[in-house]
């Protein structure tokens, strides 16, 4: 018993020495000269490891980074719980959702996420009776699917994780409407210009229909939160901020 309780310990010390990273304080992002954030590998418009344009997140990143005066490095995941194991110091994109911060102190928000009904011309969704007898793509164990699941009038498709998929879905016909943020929306449009789509709030689902969007730093001080507040004010009166979201689609309303 001794012998495996060793061998635990042995692959559990490392395991602890990775989870309990450095705090994301001003001055440990200083001291060790540069600064991390965890993405996802393939989520355009936000982050992409392998394409010709980085995403939004990544060129904000790049931007707080220049303010902050040291470099920025990039760690990739797929999954949140994954950053405890980098030394990652911010998220660039959480949802404002309450006073409960816990470990991830949150600057003011810079973006809405809404979601929103899309469908091809000619189709009436006003409403949660104008769903019933259509097929309706939207992402598992969602709020919207959480709702829609009760009505057996609605056909839905949960498979498809990425708004990209939904709306190729849609346009293809395989499914008559999607639910999807106003994010995925509009670098949908951005890439496909000649798409025609119809939109729809999706508030008669649910009110609860969106959330303010901020970075979010882990295991932070209000120094380093006060400071990410003064970089998102400078770059949003200069016009960069701007500019990154009309790159992805993210100006649009």
């Amino acid at each position: 018993m001794r012998q495996v309780l060793s061998v635990i310990l042995m692959v559990l010390l490392p395991l602890a020495g990775i989870a309990s990273v450095q705090a994301a304080t001003l001055e440990k992002i200083q001291q060790k000269n540069s600064f991390r954030i965890c993405v996802n590998r393939h989520a355009l418009p936000f982050s992409e490891s392998d394409g010709f344009l980085p995403g939004a997140h990544i060129e904000m990143a790049e931007l707080v980074a220049r303010e902050l005066g040291v470099p920025l490095d990039i760690s990739w995941v797929t999954f949140r719980y994954r950053a405890k194991y980098t030394k990652c110091d911010a998220f660039m994109g959480v949802a404002v959702l309450g006073d409960d911060e816990g470990f991830v102190k949150k600057t003011n928000p810079y973006l809405h996420v809404k979601m929103y009904v899309v469908y091809k011309p000619g189709l009436k969704i006003k409403s949660l009776d104008d769903l019933d007898g259509l097929k309706i793509a939207t992402p598992s164990a969602s709020l919207a699917h959480s709702i829609l699941v009760k009505r057996p009038q609605v056909e839905l498709f949960v498979s498809m994780a990425e708004d990209k998929k939904m709306l190729d879905a849609v346009v293809s016909g395989r499914v008559d409407a999607a639910i999807v943020a106003n994010t995925g929306i509009g670098w949908y449009k951005k890439s496909n210009p000649d798409v025609n789509l119809e939109i729809e709030s999706a508030e008669f689902i649910h009110s609860f229909n969106g959330y303010p969007m901020a970075i979010g730093f882990r295991k932070a001080d209000e120094k380093i939160v006060s400071r990410g507040n003064e970089i998102l004010k400078k770059i949003t009166e200069s016009g960069e901020l701007q500019k990154i979201f009309y790159k992805y689609g993210l100006d649009q309303k």
